[in-house]
């Protein structure tokens, strides 16, 4: 009985730290979450993201190589408040499972 109140309470306590952790985690940079998402959302249909600085430009983008090497070219541009990730349902609906 008491190796299972000491397990409960180990098994309590790192709960207990996770959460805290994960609380900390989201005070400090409220957003971090939300990019996380996006970032798994990408990641799950197959988008690696880009960096490219040009002069005084940061440009970041998305991609994904094409199965076939003939297949045409889809380039996808946000208005001023968008972000690469509206594009994400869409580009999960061009590339289907098999890829582009």
């Amino acid at each position: 009985m008491a190796v299972r109140l000491t397990r409960a309470r180990t098994v309590a306590l790192v709960a207990a730290v996770l959460v805290c952790a994960i609380a900390a985690w989201i005070w400090r940079e409220p957003m971090a979450p939300v990019r996380a998402g996006m970032a798994l959302q990408g990641w799950w249909i197959g988008l690696w993201e880009q960096r490219l600085v040009v002069g005084d430009h940061r440009w970041v983008y998305d991609e994904r190589e094409a199965a076939d090497p003939a297949a045409p070219t889809v380039v996808m541009v946000h208005g001023f408040t968008g972000s690469k990730e509206n594009w994400y349902p869409l580009a999960e609906r061009l590339g289907g499972t098999t890829g582009w």
